[in-house]
């Protein structure tokens, strides 16, 4: 072989082995920074939440980490200093990925509800099922009842949650009365109330109250579906109409 073809032979070799130990020590390089990340954000977490169990934190494909906590996600920058609390979209395809990782992380508890201390409603042949915490006070609440009384082949759990001013006595009223459905909707719909009744046992309220803090409920309504997700507002009636088909579907 001529002696210059041996020179450019070993040329090659050496940029070649060059290229794969820079790759090699590129990629260790970048496992130091992500532990050390992970660490780093675990470590500013457990500071700032002393209370709550972190369960697991995983880089996101955008420079975000995504921090499990028992039974919600939040999300922080990789260097710790910005937190980020609420939902991801995909502007592809508009896919909300937080609900679709913590339909994955979390059980749904929507099987675990009390039915008995509903108002239960079931519009057509009650397939559907939907659950509402709401206040018979907010004004976003009986928008929303004027929506879901357009709705067919549905059930409808509501859990009245006393958070307003003024919406303990009229949850109080309405749990007291002969018809809750009836005094309920009359609420919703034509702001009438019936008489008062005093001695009534009124625990049933306070237990859906326990619950509302267990699933950190804190604004009404709130929207629970069969499938884990849940959405705070009040919906258009299409827009509940796709929402409840879509968990169903899970």
């Amino acid at each position: 072989m001529p002696r210059s073809t041996q020179l450019l032979y070993r040329a090659i070799c050496a940029l070649f082995l060059s290229a794969m130990v820079f790759t090699k020590t590129t990629a260790v390089a970048a496992d130091t920074v992500a532990a050390n990340n992970d660490a780093l954000i675990r470590a500013q977490m457990t500071a700032l939440f002393p209370y709550s169990k972190i369960r697991r934190i995983q880089r996101m494909p955008f420079h975000l980490y995504e921090v499990d906590f028992d039974d919600h996600l939040i999300y922080v920058d990789d260097t710790g200093h910005y937190l980020f609390s609420g939902h991801i979209f995909s502007l592809d395809d508009m896919h909300d990925l937080t609900a679709n990782r913590e339909r994955k992380l979390y059980p749904s508890p929507f099987n675990t509800f009390p039915i008995n201390l509903a108002i239960t409603e079931t519009h057509g042949n009650g397939k559907r099922k939907l659950a509402v915490f709401t206040d018979p006070n907010c004004p976003y609440c009986k928008k929303l009842e004027r929506e879901l009384a357009g709705l067919n082949n549905v059930t409808i759990y509501t859990f009245m949650l006393a958070i307003l001013p003024g919406s303990v006595e009229k949850a109080h009223t309405i749990w007291c009365a002969p018809n809750r459905i009836r005094a309920w909707q009359n609420q919703m719909l034509h702001n009438t109330l019936p008489n008062h009744v005093t001695n009534c046992d009124t625990s049933g309220l306070a237990n859906i109250s326990a619950l509302a803090k267990t699933l950190h409920i804190s604004a009404t309504p709130t929207l629970y579906f069969p499938d884990g997700s849940h959405q705070i507002g009040a919906p258009a009636l299409e827009q509940l109409e796709n929402l409840l088909n879509t968990s169903q579907a899970q």
